[in-house]
């Protein structure tokens, strides 16, 4: 069995709107060049469950001079994850003809919580079936080596039973040196190049 383990962000759904980042700022009344930084130090430690959606979101807006309260800590949380819910159509077409041609689909996302409950939700996640896997859930982020073995675990599957799909190099990196075999993503178009190269499509 051929197990085709993709990541989320930037794979299968497209990248941020360009406005979505200030949108958040100015729904916190922080600086946007503040509150953009503040997103991204803080992340890891969200996606792996560190944090609280209302701690993470009260350390990304802490230079807004107020406390951020549960209301506005679940609108912002809203308003993110609506950012990463923009799929790209060409790679849901690859997913498709992954699912004619056999291949058993599976997702590993760096996600918090609501994002991961969120995502999992969507029509076109659907292929994945219950095969979805978010670093909340699992406490530990990639690259960690402990969230690649703990899915090849999950799905008891060897290492090289897995192609793992991912826009990230130190992800990719990572797999890899577990002897996942991996696809270092850029487009639906070299992606699907790459599947049919390792003979799974």
């Amino acid at each position: 069995m051929v197990w085709v383990l993709f990541d989320y962000g930037q794979v299968i759904s497209h990248a941020q709107p360009a406005d979505a980042m200030a949108g958040m700022a100015r729904a916190a009344a922080a600086d946007p060049e503040a509150f953009e930084a503040a997103y991204w130090q803080h992340r890891d430690a969200y996606d792996g469950a560190e944090h609280t959606q209302h701690s993470y979101w009260s350390a990304v807006a802490d230079s807004r001079g107020t406390p951020v309260d549960e209301a506005l800590a679940a609108a912002l949380d809203a308003l993110d994850v609506d950012s990463w819910l923009h799929p790209s159509d060409e790679t849901l077409a690859v997913i498709r003809d992954l699912q004619v041609a056999g291949a058993s689909l599976a997702l590993l996302s760096n996600a918090p919580e609501l994002h991961a409950q969120r995502i999992a939700a969507q029509e076109w996640m659907r292929p994945f079936g219950k095969h979805l896997y978010f670093s909340a859930h699992l406490r530990v982020i990639k690259p960690s080596p402990d969230i690649y073995a703990r899915v090849l675990e999950l799905l008891g599957a060897q290492p090289s039973d897995v192609i793992f799909v991912d826009d990230k190099a130190v992800n990719i990196a990572a797999a890899a040196a577990l002897g996942i075999r991996t696809i270092h993503f850029t487009n639906p178009a070299q992606l699907r190049r790459e599947l049919v190269a390792a003979g799974a499509l």
